[in-house]
């Protein structure tokens, strides 16, 4: 096992239920393991493995989906969640890699153009309406 694994809890438990929610950190390993079955892959890590894992990165608190936030990417994007097949990346470089080098059609750049102008307008809109509001109340 790791040299971080007298960080985890290994003795069992008779109530699985409490196990599970009584502990944030092995919620948090369940909900990575329920999303990836949900998503058709597999998941071969245990808890102690996926914890320590995140603990050797150094970036357990910096996890989440945000720009700048970190997650556990399989390596090529292609096979398990296990050891050996994993890595720690930034979200954002995760969710760009596989439409790297993708050619986009004329109707999906348009759709995409068309989006970008609509969240322009409405932000744009919504600016102009606070700002006449701050004015009618002399900020």
């Amino acid at each position: 096992m790791s040299r971080l694994s007298h960080l985890v809890n290994l003795e069992p438990r008779t109530d699985k239920r409490k196990q599970v929610f009584g502990n944030p950190d092995k919620r948090k390993w369940q909900l990575h393991r329920t999303n990836a079955r949900m998503r058709g892959i597999e998941f071969k890590l245990t808890f102690e493995e996926w914890f320590c894992w995140w603990m050797e990165t150094g970036h357990y608190h910096e996890r989440g989906r945000e720009v700048g936030k970190y997650v556990m990417g399989r390596k090529g994007d292609k096979g398990a969640y296990e050891l050996g097949n994993i890595e720690c990346v930034l979200a954002n470089v995760n969710s760009t890699a596989p439409h790297e080098g993708a050619a986009r059609s004329a109707e999906v750049k348009r759709n995409m153009s068309e989006a970008q102008k609509a969240r322009h307008a409405k932000r744009k809109k919504e600016l102009t309406e606070r700002s006449a509001e701050n004015q009618e109340y002399g900020q």
